[in-house]
C-alpha cells in the first residue's frame, strides 16, 4: 500500500534517505529493489526498467542527487521558496500523461499531484496561512498558472473538481486580489468546458459572482468573467438564468464600451444566448445587431469572428434573419466573403446559407453579388486534395449557401449555370 499512498516527492525523499544509509553494495537499496519490482508490474507510462535504473527511471521521479539534497535544505531554511520549487517540478504534461491511464496507482498519483497544486494555490493566497511576502505571492501566481494549465485537459480538470476546488475558486472571485480573481475566473471557464461540471459551478454560486464581476469588475477581470459565463450558458437552464439576471443589457453595453478582447467574449456570450429562440427577440431589442455590425467592420479579427458567429445564431429563423437583411449587417457579412480570411469567410458563408432559405432574402443576396463571391470559395475542395480543415469547411459552407439560393426557382438557372461554368458541384437541397 505504501506505493499507492505516497506521492512522488515522498518516494524520492525515502529513496534518498535509504541511499544515504545503505551499504556500498548492492548497487540498489532494498527500497529501490522493491519499487523496481513493483513498477515492473504497474508499468507507469514512460518507465524504462533496467537492473541498475530502479526508481529513477520514471520521468516524474528523475531527480539529480545533489538537486534533491538542495530541495531538502531549502525546505528547512525557507518553506515558501521550497514550495515554489516543488511547483516548478510538477510538470503538467507528465501529470496529464498519468491521467490518461486507468490503473488505480496511476490515477492516485495524478490526483495527489493535482491536490498539491490546488492546495498551494489557495494556501499561498490566504492571509491566515503564511505571512504576505514577495515569495508568497510568487508561489500563489505559479500555483494559479499551473492549475490553469491542468484544467486544459479533461482528466486533470476532473481532478481539480474532485479535490473540492470549486467553492474555494468562487470565494477567490469575491475576496482575492485582482490577479487571483482573474485566474479564478479563467479556471472556472475551463472547468465549464465539461458539461458535467456546470451544475457544480452554479450550485457553488459561480453564476451570481461572475454576473457581478461582468457588471462591476475591471476590464481585465471582465474578459475572463464573460468567457466563463459563455461556457456555463451552453446549458439551456443556465442560459435562462443569465437572461433573467439581466445579462443581455450588460453584455450589449459591454459591446459598446469594452476593450476589444472584452467585446470579443461579449459577442460570443450573446451568440450563445441567441441559440435559444425564445431569447432572440430580447437580443434584437437590445440593439445588438448594430453593435455586432460595427465590430465586423472595424474590430480586430477575433472580435469579428465571434460577432459573425453571433449573427449566424440570430439568423437561424427567418423572422429574426429579417433584422439582419434589413440593416447594414448583411453588407458586412457579404463583405467578409472578400476578406481573404478562411475562418471568417466560413462563418459568413454559414450565415448567408441560413438567410438564403427565405426567397425574399435570397433576392437581396443575389442583388448584392453574393453568388459571384461564393463561387471562388467553393473551388478549394475541387482543386486541392489536402487543404487545411478550415478551408475544406469553407468550401462546403460556400457550396451549401449557393445551393440554398439555387433552390428558389427565380435564381436556379443563373446559379446553376455559373456554378457549372466554374466547375463547382452543388449539394442537393430539399
Amino acid at each position: 500500500m505504501i506505493f499507492r499512498q505516497c506521492d512522488t516527492n515522498a518516494l524520492m525523499l525515502l529513496e534518498q534517505t535509504c541511499q544515504e544509509w545503505a551499504p556500498p553494495r548492492p548497487r540498489l537499496s532494498l527500497v529501490q529493489e522493491a519499487v523496481r519490482d513493483k513498477m515492473s508490474r504497474i508499468r507507469l507510462p514512460g518507465t524504462s526498467l533496467g537492473c541498475t535504473m530502479g526508481l529513477r527511471s520514471h520521468p516524474l521521479l528523475l531527480q539529480d542527487k545533489e538537486r534533491l539534497k538542495k530541495r531538502v535544505e531549502d525546505w528547512c531554511q525557507d518553506p515558501q521558496r521550497a514550495s515554489l520549487h516543488m511547483l516548478q517540478d510538477l510538470n503538467p504534461e507528465n501529470i496529464i500523461t498519468l491521467a490518461s491511464e486507468d490503473p488505480v496507482c496511476r490515477k492516485q498519483m495524478m490526483l495527489d499531484s493535482v491536490r498539491k497544486a490546488v492546495s498551494l494555490m489557495f494556501e499561498a493566497a490566504s492571509p491566515y496561512s503564511l505571512a504576505a511576502s514577495p515569495s508568497n505571492n510568487e508561489i500563489a501566481a505559479a500555483a494559479r498558472a499551473l492549475v490553469v494549465r491542468l484544467c486544459a485537459a479533461e482528466a486533470t480538470r476532473n481532478c481539480v473538481v474532485q479535490v473540492g476546488a470549486v467553492p474555494s475558486l468562487v470565494q477567490m472571485l469575491q475576496v482575492g486580489s485582482e490577479d487571483a480573481k482573474k485566474s479564478a475566473a479563467r479556471i472556472i471557464g475551463r472547468i465549464a468546458h465539461s458539461e458535467q461540471h456546470r451544475n457544480t459551478l452554479v450550485k457553488a454560486g459561480a453564476l451570481t459572482v461572475l454576473m457581478d464581476m461582468m457588471a462591476n469588475g475591471p476590464q481585465t477581470i471582465k474578459k475572463n468573467a464573460i468567457g466563463s459565463l459563455s461556457r456555463i450558458a451552453h446549458n439551456e437552464e443556465h442560459r435562462d438564468a443569465l437572461v433573467r439576471a439581466g445579462g443581455i443589457p450588460t453584455l450589449t453595453d459591454t459591446l459598446r464600451t469594452g476593450k476589444p478582447s472584452v467585446k470579443q467574449n461579449a459577442a460570443e456570450a450573446l451568440g450563445v444566448i441567441a441559440q435559444s429562440e425564445q431569447h432572440r427577440d430580447d437580443v434584437l431589442s437590445a440593439g445588438v445587431v448594430s453593435q455586432l455590425t460595427h465590430i465586423i467592420q472595424y474590430g480586430p479579427r477575433a472580435a469579428k469572428r465571434n460577432s459573425l458567429w453571433a449573427l449566424s445564431q440570430i439568423s437561424k429563423t427567418s423572422r429574426h434573419a429579417r433584422s439582419i437583411v434589413s440593416s447594414p449587417a448583411i453588407q458586412a457579412v457579404v463583405g467578409t466573403l472578400h476578406s481573404g480570411e478562411p475562418e471568417l469567410q466560413r462563418i459568413a458563408a454559414n450565415a448567408i446559407g441560413r438567410v438564403a432559405e427565405t426567397a425574399e432574402f435570397a433576392d437581396t443576396l443575389v442583388s448584392m453579388g453574393t453568388v459571384g463571391a461564393l463561387i471562388p470559395l467553393c473551388l478549394g475542395t475541387h482543386l486541392h486534395a489536402s487543404f487545411p480543415p478550415t478551408q475544406n469547411k469553407l468550401s462546403k459552407y460556400a457550396a451549401h449557401a449557393l445551393a440554398q439560393i439555387a433552390k428558389h426557382p427565380k435564381h436556379q438557372t443563373s446559379v446553376l449555370q455559373a456554378s457549372t461554368d466554374a466547375g463547382v458541384g452543388l449539394p442537393v437541397i430539399k
